[in-house]
């Protein structure tokens, strides 16, 4: 998984003794307070997406159980991928209702939603279905009643192939046109730029998840790299999962608590000397432990807490450390 930060507050400071000095970092971090969310999942409806679909919508109980637990106030939309610039449907949220909240059968209805099918486009323009979704002529249409004011957005896709939102630019051309023209594609920044503007200009109000092919250990026969998300998602903080997993669920549980803004890992402002690290929750020191505490990523500077020990919504996490030589 990518990792995903959250606000830091730096204060360094230099001890000196004599000639020998060492420098302390303080790193605070808050957890959200606004229990509002607005979910948007963007799915690939292309042909080789049918076991993913189902993995998908078998997983959603334990996204859901974490939006549950924090007793959020959700709304769920679905698009698919087949986002061509012509077709009025595009961009519009599936079902009848389009929006679900707490007071429909949301389990069944999208589960329903994400098995979208296998018959859409091959040309699979996520970027371009989550910005068309999220335009104001769709939330002042279709979707109106999907995106409120206060609550966090979370845009998630899920795909097999990498994205091809073109801008019209590969019409007339087939599939392999997206990858064998890449330079003709929109820029990603064009879509976290409209998904900020759907936000009236807040980028802390948006967050973007993605489940993708990748490559390297998470390469696999069935799925090709989606770089156009992952770099959508690195660059603004967001969690990766691996479309070529079997068992989706941690996946969808780490997921569900981001939309629940209860996040579990916080990248630190520097290295830190591990074995100097001091972690409090609202002012209560917490363990390294594995299972209710928390755990040090030395190379990505990454502090993960475990179990009981996540922070709860609203709280304040404060890490004090000495710095890593050289960092």
């Amino acid at each position: 998984m990518a990792r995903w930060s959250v606000l830091a507050l730096s204060l360094a400071a230099c001890v000196s003794d004599n000639t020998l000095y060492r420098q302390s970092q303080v790193d605070v971090f808050e957890q959200v307070r606004n229990d509002e969310v607005d979910i948007l999942f963007v799915v690939d409806d292309s042909n080789s997406m049918e076991e993913e679909q189902a993995a998908l919508a078998e997983g959603f109980i334990g996204f859901m159980g974490q939006l549950e637990r924090a007793n959020s106030k959700f709304h769920l939309g679905v698009v698919s991928t087949s986002a061509d610039p012509a077709d009025p449907s595009a961009g519009v949220l599936l079902g009848s209702p389009a929006v679900l909240d707490v007071n429909d059968d949301y389990l069944a209805r999208f589960r329903e939603r994400v098995q979208v099918g296998t018959a859409g486009s091959d040309k699979e323009r996520g970027l371009y279905a989550a910005e068309l979704a999220l335009s104001p002529g769709r939330l002042a249409g279709a979707n109106a009643g999907f995106l409120r004011p206060e609550a966090t957005l979370l845009v998630t896709f899920v795909t097999d192939e990498d994205d091809c939102s073109d801008g019209g630019a590969l019409d007339g051309q087939d599939s392999v046109s997206c990858y064998a023209d890449r330079d003709l594609l929109t820029p990603v920044e064009q879509t976290w730029d409209a998904l900020v503007a759907a936000k009236e200009g807040h980028p802390e109000r948006v967050r973007v998840g993605a489940i993708i092919g990748g490559r390297g250990d998470y390469a696999c026969d069935t799925a090709y790299p989606g770089e156009r998300y992952a770099r959508l998602a690195i660059e603004h903080q967001g969690l990766i999962g691996d479309i070529c997993t079997g068992d989706w669920s941690d996946m969808l549980e780490e997921l569900g608590l981001e939309a629940a803004s209860v996040r579990v890992e916080f990248q630190l402002e520097h290295g830190a000397v591990e074995d100097s690290l001091v972690v409090l929750v609202d002012g209560e020191e917490v363990p390294a432990d594995p299972e209710n505490g928390y755990s040090y990523d030395a190379v990505d500077y990454v502090l993960t807490f475990h179990g009981d020990a996540v922070p709860p919504r609203g709280s304040v996490v404060t890490v004090e450390y000495e710095l890593l030589s050289g960092v």
